[in-house]
């Protein structure tokens, strides 16, 4: 199913405070086998994919792998894949990490953190977006982790006609820990150091952060950015409008 023009309202309508179960067998129900997860393996990612575990359904899991990421986060990704028998298909960026450094010096994510996160993380997922064949994304993003996604809603349309899927934007950090407890599931170990969201290693992109101001609170500390674009130009209709 491909969801049509005028549809996105009435659904964010019908799903507005709804549970991430509910969200998630309205997707697998009508938008299955067009649906793929794109996640970095956080913990609101794992929760995604444990719930479409006990459903039985075989969905793809696409994972940018930027050549920045801290070897735990590599780690724990291996370690899910084995466990909950994912299959994970790793996208890179256009330009290995030594051409990368070799053209834009190592060190951009200090002077220019947007160019950085366009070549490694907002390219890959356009091309995926462009080249995989699904329309359907399911994605962690909640309203509680920032201002912008504050106003995001269950079903969001980007630039390129896909649709995403947010199960989790009605739930908070304490909601997704609360899940991760009770199932005792495994989550990157980074979370036992302070982290509170976890993306590339170097420390100007991703710092150990204040829970109590939120878990994006330690992306990009010294610059006014707070997204890395991977889920910028989202709309709740296709007219573009919030």
């Amino acid at each position: 199913m491909r969801i049509q023009q005028g549809d996105l309202r009435q659904l964010n309508v019908q799903f507005k405070d709804a549970d991430p179960l509910s969200i998630l067998k309205w997707s697998i129900k009508k938008l299955f086998p067009d649906l793929a997860i794109l996640t970095s393996f956080q913990i609101s990612g794992v929760v995604i994919l444990d719930l479409i575990r006990q459903m039985g359904k075989d969905i793809p899991v696409y994972f940018i792998d930027t050549g920045y990421h801290f070897p735990e986060t590599l780690q724990f990704r291996d370690e899910i894949i084995k466990k909950f028998n994912l299959n994970v298909i790793s996208v890179k960026p256009k330009l290995s990490r030594d051409v990368f450094e070799q053209k834009y010096g190592k060190e951009l994510y200090n002077s220019d953190p947007e160019t950085c996160c366009s070549i490694n993380k907002v390219e890959p997922q356009e091309r995926i977006m462009k080249t995989s064949g699904y329309s359907n994304w399911l994605t962690g993003i909640r309203k509680d982790q920032s201002k912008s996604r504050a106003e995001m809603s269950v079903f969001m349309i980007d630039a390129h006609d896909n649709i995403r899927v947010h199960p989790l934007i009605n739930w908070k950090w304490d909601d997704v820990w609360k899940y991760i407890k009770d199932n005792n599931l495994p989550y990157n170990s980074l979370y036992q150091f302070g982290y509170a969201s976890i993306g590339c290693s170097p420390p100007a992109c991703t710092a150990p952060g204040n829970w109590a101001h939120g878990d994006r609170s330690g992306r990009w500390v010294n610059f006014s950015k707070t997204e890395c674009g991977l889920h910028y130009k989202l709309s709740a209709d296709k007219n573009g409008n919030k």
